[in-house]
């Protein structure tokens, strides 16, 4: 079955932007940070303390774009989350309690201004990390291909990298629950594909063939299309044998047969009395007008011998 259950992702081009974005900030900087906020949260956290160094960095990134005016949008707030979450899991170890305390450390730094998109920020499940990081290593390899300036083989190998990784995510879209997913693994397999033809010159038969994406809604294709042939009319020929054999069936072995064949004798007698009845009328006016016509003659004879 499948595990994304209509989990939201970023597209590639705003993937791209937001992580160029954040990894202009270190871990390492010294500038205006409380060091109160950092000791207070220092002996608050269990755990690895690299945590805090994530947190300074995140909070430089939401302090840049708090005063940017760039407005904030569910994309980059979700990057954002997704960010802070890939960070955590690579710690030694994860400790869901230290996660919510991102939120009083961007209070205690920002001194009493709010910061866009700390309400966005929780510890994802398991499986909802692990499919948008899926998905997310997928656009990496396709930058890291599409920055290689290389003609040699090195830019082959960045290919098949970025082929492994699509080819190992395809079968999620034969669930129709993986939709929002898999538009972006063809948005990211077309700009691909734009690029690997001169990718082709190079590599020729090495380069490892693209798997064909599935249709989710295959199965409900055909069956609307069987549904479609099941009501359509049926042929001619086949349709009057059909009926054919009916009619002799329903005439040998059922009482309709017997009804059936009295109404066509009866429609058979009145038919045959109908004709008998007007020869008789019209022998009958052949007579009438033969005399009429003697008697014609006869008169007009004895006219002629009178005079």
């Amino acid at each position: 079955m499948s595990s994304s259950q209509g989990y939201e992702y970023c597209p590639y081009a705003e993937y791209e932007c937001f992580k160029k974005n954040l990894n202009v900030f270190s871990t390492h900087t010294t500038g205006d940070h409380s060091t109160l906020c950092h000791n207070t949260l220092n002996e608050t956290i269990t755990g690895d303390q690299r945590i805090l160094d994530y947190f300074k960095q995140l909070k430089q990134y939401l302090e840049k774009y708090n005063t940017s005016g760039i407005s904030e949008t569910s994309n980059s707030c979700r990057y954002i989350n997704y960010w802070l979450n890939d960070k955590m899991r690579n710690l030694d170890k994860l400790n869901p309690d230290n996660f919510h305390l991102f939120k009083k450390y961007a209070e205690c730094e920002g001194r009493e201004k709010k910061f866009k998109c700390t309400s966005a920020i929780y510890l994802l499940p398991e499986e909802e990390f692990k499919s948008i990081n899926e998905l997310y290593e997928l656009y990496d390899a396709y930058y890291i291909y599409r920055t290689i300036q290389s003609k040699s083989d090195v830019i082959c190998n960045y290919a098949n990298s970025f082929t492994h990784k699509h080819n190992n995510l395809v079968y999620k879209c034969n669930y129709k629950e993986n939709n929002n997913m898999c538009n972006e693994i063809k948005s990211v397999r077309e700009l691909f594909e734009t690029n690997i033809v001169e990718t082709r010159n190079v590599c020729g038969k090495n380069l490892i063939k693209l798997l064909t994406i599935p249709d989710a809604y295959a199965a409900e294709k055909i069956k609307a299309s069987e549904f479609l042939r099941s009501i359509s009319p049926m042929p001619v020929l086949p349709s009057i044998i059909v009926i054919s054999v009916i009619l002799l069936f329903l005439y040998k072995f059922t009482p309709i047969g017997s009804l059936f064949l009295r109404q066509i004798n009866r429609k058979n007698i009145i038919s045959n009395n109908l004709d008998e009845q007007t020869q008789e009328f019209l022998y009958n006016s052949n007579k009438e007008n033969s005399n009429y016509e003697k008697r014609s003659y006869n008169i007009a004879y004895k006219s002629i011998g009178y005079f």
